[in-house]
């Protein structure tokens, strides 16, 4: 499956605060088998 992910320009110079680029990319992986938006999922990962 293919996404394009399109990031607000706040959260793209904020991401490397909180998410290195493999955190980032399992966010991603996690976005797409789970598309449905989850705080929850998000505290976990941060």
């Amino acid at each position: 499956m293919q996404a394009l992910f399109i990031e607000l320009p706040a959260f793209a110079r904020l991401r490397e605060q909180y998410l290195d680029d493999e955190a980032y990319r399992q966010l991603q992986a996690d976005l797409l088998r789970n598309p449905e938006p989850s705080l929850t999922r998000m505290r976990l990962i941060i």
